[in-house]
């Protein structure tokens, strides 16, 4: 109640000095303060976000950059980035239209940066339908740029896959492989791929003792090697494996 007695602009200075003295759980006092009266006043909501960060306050700080983004004609990518970093746990980021115009938002103000094609690909992916056209197209942004982790090569590749596009998503692994040669889940989606066309059902063959010599116990790689071989009529080895992944998988599994 007693800053409610000074403004909010007033508020916000003087906690942006206790920010900068090193007094972060006062200066949040005082943001908190500011950004519950801001409307609109945007030091305020920066100072809340920086507060929230320090306070490991989650909630706050995607009010705060939202609010931020909000009261802005032209918001800085700062808060773009906050908002996706709050958004992103881990390996998984969220999908909803907030993130992805955030996303976009980078996107177009940091063209060369690469990152932000992954990322806006990987939520087009796995929002699906006409987006996997998208999350194609900003996935081959980002190789074009020069990125060689593997993410874009195998995001691109399972999307052109589910587009039956059995021909690009190949030559999309294979060039993946250039830069991961002994990587065996680059190795084991190409003979996949490889394995849904008749035609190129040999070259899937080919690559399966190269991928069971190091993954014999890999579920994913034993799933694999029973489709090219029950596609390829080696019903009886195809069994093996099936039994195989009955065994290392878990019961009643999506896999088993």
């Amino acid at each position: 109640p007693y800053l409610d007695a000074f403004s909010p602009g007033a508020v916000t200075r003087a906690g942006e000095y206790l920010y900068r003295g090193g007094m972060e759980k006062a200066a949040a006092i005082f943001a908190r303060n500011a950004t519950a009266r801001a409307r609109g006043l945007l030091p305020a909501y920066a100072l809340g976000l920086k507060c929230a960060v320090s306070q490991k306050d989650k909630d706050w700080a995607l009010e705060c950059a939202r609010k931020a983004i909000e009261s802005s004609l032209d918001p800085l990518p700062f808060f773009y980035k906050r908002l996706v970093a709050l958004k992103t746990e881990e390996k998984t980021i969220a999908t909803d239209n907030e993130m992805v115009e955030a996303l976009k938002n980078l996107r177009r103000a940091e063209p060369d940066n690469p990152q932000w094609a992954q990322l806006l690909g990987y939520a087009r992916f796995l929002r699906g339908d006409w987006e996997t056209v998208e999350a194609i197209d900003e996935m081959g942004a980002a190789i074009a740029q020069g990125v060689t982790n593997k993410m874009p090569f195998i995001i691109a590749a399972e999307a052109l896959r589910s587009m039956n596009n059995i021909d690009r998503a190949a030559r999309i692994l294979k060039s993946a492989l250039e830069y991961h040669p002994d990587d065996l889940t680059i190795l084991n989606n190409l003979a996949y791929i490889l394995s849904r066309d008749e035609k190129r059902l040999r070259e899937a063959e080919n690559l399966l003792p190269r991928l069971l010599k190091d993954g014999s116990n890999n579920p994913n790689i034993i799933d694999t090697a029973a489709v090219i071989l029950t596609s390829s009529g080696r019903t009886i080895e195809a069994e093996e494996m099936a039994k195989k992944l009955l065994i290392i998988t878990p019961e009643k599994s999506p896999l088993w």
